[in-house]
């Protein structure tokens, strides 16, 4: 038998593990009284073993009769998993096809004792379209590396063979799952228990609720990365900007009226910095909030000279066309945005003809501004002053973008569709 604990938000705590070694008879319809099976006297279980596994954040912990070893298991990372022997850590690395699921493991060299083992690959997994593991080498073990397909951990015990993928759990024989998809009312026209819409080949399911091609996922994470990186830029910024502020502030030299003006003007570099801040860090859940939603959204780059716009499919799919750049594909995914949060909507399914729920112009503008805040101030050119802040993302510098192909300016309110 196996039995898993969860928290209340879906999150695996704990799977322990049953095997009966010793012949016991149940009545029909009687209930396994486990507990009966203890001997006190020998202070062990005499007809049941167990062992188990418990889940703290990144960290694995080897559990039998419900003791947690003090040795852990595994402890994870993005690259792979270390563990440890004798006190020597071991460090393991997993190489992933397109779709992430873990092909190979490689474990670099360590030394114990007075020998040095080197660095060699250690398992090597192939799959059947479906996620189904059909050759390993003879060192691949159910213990020793389930997380194979997806990245997700492949449960062997007593011949279950399914993928834990959090929201379900994945029978890869079949290529269906064990319940429905909480989200099925986003594919009304493919079975709730089916795999990534019967394509595991090229779309994935990270959590088993929505399938996508792993390409938009990949972006989101970039996009989410540069967002970070950016972010922390800012950040020593406006540290530095406080510091000006406190240093002036102190500064018993100047007159009360010069001391307030210098201070003044570092305020509104701080603003400007702030604003930045507030815009990526709203574009950063805005990006988690598509991936959550009920709508899905995909990535399309487009060629420049073409129009980057949104545009839907017939099944109520989203396009983020965009030009491939940071600063285009956070414009774009800022109008995706708007449209989740009903600001935007398309006149049919199927194309990009939209109607604009709020004030298109505040919209564009937004869209400009966290363009301009993700790439330091790079932004189209406009008739008007080039904008030295985030505050120069106004309607007249707005109203100044023309249509490099046509001449014609494409936001003032005649000439915008």
């Amino acid at each position: 038998m196996i039995v898993n604990d969860y928290d209340a938000g879906g999150r695996k705590l704990r799977s322990k593990y049953f095997t009966l070694i010793d012949e016991v008879n149940i009545p029909v319809g009687g209930v396994c009284p486990w507990n009966e099976y203890w001997d006190s006297e020998y202070g062990d279980w005499r007809d049941i073993g167990y062992i188990g596994t418990s889940y703290v954040g990144n960290h694995e912990y080897m559990e039998s009769f419900g003791a947690v070893q003090s040795i852990g298991k595994r402890i994870h990372n993005p690259e792979g998993y270390s563990t440890s022997s004798h006190g020597v850590p071991h460090y393991h690395y997993y190489r992933k096809d397109h779709l992430g699921n873990n092909r190979e493991v490689w474990r670099d060299s360590y030394t114990s004792g007075s020998t040095t083992y080197a660095a060699a690959t250690e398992r090597k997994t192939q799959y059947y379209p479906s996620g189904l593991p059909w050759k390993t080498n003879s060192g691949d073990t159910p213990e020793s590396q389930p997380y194979k397909y997806g990245g997700k951990e492949f449960v062997e015990m007593h011949g279950l063979d399914e993928y834990d993928s959090e929201a379900r759990w994945y029978y890869p024989a079949i290529m269906r799952t064990t319940t429905m998809d909480p989200l099925a009312e986003k594919y009304y026209n493919i079975s709730p228990y089916a795999w990534c819409g019967n394509n595991p080949v090229k779309f994935v399911d990270p959590d088993g609720r929505e399938w996508k091609e792993k390409k938009d996922e990949e972006i989101a994470k970039q996009l989410q990365q540069q967002i970070a990186n950016r972010d922390k830029s800012l950040a020593k910024q406006e540290q530095k900007i406080n510091a000006q502020i406190d240093k002036i502030g102190n500064n018993t030299k100047l007159s009360a009226e010069k001391r307030d003006q210098q201070i003044a003007k570092q305020q509104g570099k701080l603003e400007n910095v702030q604003t930045q801040r507030t815009l990526l860090s709203n574009l950063d859940k805005g990006i988690t909030q598509l991936g959550d939603s009920k709508t899905s959204y995909t990535f399309n780059t487009v060629e420049t000279g073409t129009t980057a716009t949104l545009s839907s499919m017939s099944d109520g799919t989203v396009v983020i066309n965009n030009y491939g750049t940071i600063g285009n594909r956070a414009h774009e995914t800022t109008h995706a945005m708007q449209y989740d949060n009903g600001k935007i909507s398309f006149e049919k399914l199927g194309s990009n003809v939209v109607n604009f729920n709020a004030d298109y112009r505040g919209l564009e503008i937004q869209a400009y501004a966290t363009e301009y805040s993700i790439t330091n101030g790079i932004v189209p050119s406009s008739d008007a002053r080039y904008p030295r802040t985030v505050f120069g993302i106004s309607l007249q510098w707005l109203y100044g973008i023309k249509d490099p192909n046509t001449g014609i300016y494409i936001y003032r309110p005649e000439n915008y569709k």
